[in-house]
């Protein structure tokens, strides 16, 4: 017993770094977006009832389906990317009360125009945004006019959050823009001038359906080349429907700074 008592005490005075493999980033199995994407194409399907299948025989398989494909819908961490983020000015530190605070920003997410505009304004995350050319033509309009026209191809991904209730008393405005604001207090000034420039946002989500939509979304538009914009422009919008279980927040070197529950 007494030995016992001995290996507990040692344990609790082990250096607190090297305690708990989960207080580091390195622990957790992030996913990328895309594979997050990928796996919830499956369990996204809507089965249909066959002419010739009863409607026993149809729930019965349909059941199946779903129990088959439940481990693709579990919770699973994915990473916020911070370096494209506008947050606001001069709000990172608290000298006064030694509060850092941590902005993510929201996004209007256009798949859901169901939604109110107040609504659409504050409840997506953006998680990518990219823009490449895929080659150039030479076109002409119905006048006879020549020009070179680039192929562009936009794509942007999202994370649509369905229990934004949850979150309310995190959400603040900043003149136009929404954002999550995550408190951490007694954080001294040289600790607070690092983590402004090195930190990073790991969110714990589980997939949700929402509507008819299920649990992923994608959205494809065009735009046509003009004299004045000599550009054709494929933009796809990629979302998963999620509500945001925990926040996460990392130093740059992966140590686990806070960690914030949503309930």
């Amino acid at each position: 017993m007494r030995k016992l008592i001995f290996i507990f005490m040692a344990f609790l005075l082990m250096p607190w770094e090297n305690c708990v493999l989960a207080t580091e980033k390195a622990a957790i199995d992030i996913y990328s977006f895309s594979k997050a994407y990928t796996l919830l194409k499956v369990p996204n399907i809507t089965l249909k009832r066959d002419e010739f299948e009863s409607k026993k025989d149809f729930e019965k398989r349909n059941k199946e389906f779903i129990e088959n494909n439940k481990e693709k819908t579990v919770p699973f961490y994915i990473e916020i990317p911070i370096n494209f983020w506008r947050i606001p000015e001069n709000k990172n530190y608290n000298m006064d009360t030694k509060t850092f605070s941590f902005y993510i920003p929201m996004y209007f997410s256009s798949p859901y125009f169901d939604l109110s505009e107040s609504r659409r304004k504050k409840s997506s995350i953006q998680i990518s945004k990219t823009e490449r050319n895929i080659g150039s033509y030479d076109g002409e309009n119905a006048f006879g006019v020549r020009k070179s026209v680039d192929r562009i191809e936009r794509e942007e991904a999202y994370i649509f959050i369905l229990n934004e209730k949850n979150i309310n008393k995190y959400i603040v405005k900043d003149v136009v823009d929404y954002f999550i604001k995550v408190n951490i207090k007694n954080i001294d000034l040289d600790r607070a001038k690092f983590l402004k420039e090195n930190y990073q946002v790991v969110l714990k989500v589980k997939p949700e359906k929402y509507k008819d939509y299920g649990y992923i979304h994608e959205k494809i538009d065009y735009e046509q080349p003009t004299l004045s914009s000599p550009e054709q422009v494929k933009s796809i919008e990629r979302t998963i429907n999620v509500s945001i279980m925990e926040i996460m927040i990392f130093s740059g070197s992966g140590e686990l700074i806070a960690t914030q529950k949503i309930q």
